[in-house]
């Protein structure tokens, strides 16, 4: 009796270590693809489904990176099931160390939530690419539930109108309750991380006041990685340190089984109604966005932005079959745009396509 005791006890703590070995939340072989579906939210949270996008990662490759096998995950995007997809343009670096599940952050990263702020008199002051880049340990598998480990720390600066503003940057993480977790590719034991990207003004070095911060829960599974991450939409008031009013756009990514291909058959011939990709993009000061009709039609070429409101309407009127061209400028528009994320849509009778175009001032 005892020895069985000893064998389950013994059974029981392989499980537990295996369940908290962090590789085997990875799939094993390069290869592997998820599929993915976007759904962008606006400032309350709420789904803006006419902008759904897709998303495809691919396990590329397993090799030596900055000290530490990396697993490389390459992505690219479709804009609508009528499009097709980017080139493989966006990558990202896991890496694993027991109960640890590392990612590497990059000076960009940084940058990007800089630019957030949405103003082109914001500038980040990180002197070296090194102080902001480098493996952090992002998931903690073996965590117990609901304690805050911090992930990274970076005190630096920005200038907004002139002046330079001490900031910190901070990234804490936690794992909570396991979650059962539906995808149409099956039900999956899912770990639960919230991880919290915080930004802080130093009134004094060790005396932060908390700005901002934006929170992202994701789910992963074991042999999936990665199965859903959901970052609300975050607004908060800067005023007081004279920036104003904030927003940055949230988005709702979910495992599915496969990229649709079509829905309700709006084009009914991709080849000849085409709306390319604007060129350059990002851009600033202005771009140029082609498309092309397959006969005389009444065209609206409309520009949105990411909660789906219409910025302005760059074409409105009947147009002979053929290629076309316009060149957009945002200085024109009154009031001007900041910078972000943006779509265009072509509409002619019943056909819609619509693309992503990132304007950076």
């Amino acid at each position: 009796m005892r020895k069985l005791l000893l064998l389950s006890f013994l059974s029981f703590l392989s499980f537990i270590s295996l369940a908290q070995n962090a590789s085997t939340y990875f799939p094993s072989n390069p290869g592997y693809t998820w599929n993915f579906k976007v759904i962008p939210l606006d400032s309350v949270n709420h789904e803006i489904n006419t902008l759904i996008y897709y998303r495809i990662d691919s396990f590329a490759v397993a090799q030596e990176y900055d000290g530490m096998l990396a697993n490389i995950i390459v992505s690219k995007e479709k804009l609508s099931p009528n499009l097709p997809f980017t080139p493989f343009l966006d990558s990202s670096f896991i890496a694993f160390g027991n109960s640890d599940a590392f990612t590497y952050y990059k000076l960009f990263n940084i940058d990007s939530l800089v630019n957030s702020l949405g103003s082109s008199k914001i500038l980040s002051k990180i002197k070296s690419v090194n102080e902001a880049s480098g493996w952090l340990a992002f998931y903690k598998f073996a965590q117990a539930e609901n304690q805050s480990y911090q992930i990274y720390l970076l005190d630096t600066s920005v200038t907004y109108n002139g002046k330079e503003l001490p900031v910190r940057f901070e990234i804490n993480g936690m794992r909570t309750a396991d979650q059962e977790l539906q995808t149409e590719k099956g039900n999956f034991t899912c770990r639960k991380f919230v991880i919290d990207n915080i930004v802080s003004y130093l009134l004094a070095p060790n005396f932060p006041v908390p700005l901002f911060t934006i929170s992202d829960t994701l789910w992963i599974a074991p042999d999936q990685w990665i199965i859903q991450d959901v970052m609300p939409s975050t607004t908060t008031d800067l005023s007081s340190i004279g920036i104003g009013k904030l927003y940055i756009p949230g988005s709702k990514r979910i495992l599915i089984s496969q990229i649709p291909t079509s829905v309700d058959n709006v084009v009914a011939n991709v080849n000849e109604f085409k709306l390319y990709q604007n060129y350059p993009n990002p851009f600033n000061p202005s771009t140029i966005i082609s498309y092309s009709l397959p006969e005389n039609s009444n065209v609206q070429l409309t520009i949105y932005n990411i909660l789906g409101n219409k910025v302005t309407t760059l074409i409105n009127k009947e147009q002979n079959a053929g290629k076309h061209e316009v060149e957009f400028n945002p200085s024109l528009i009154k009031g001007g745009m900041s910078s972000g994320i943006y779509f265009y849509t072509l509409r002619t009778g019943g056909s819609l396509l619509t693309k992503k175009l990132v304007y950076l001032k």
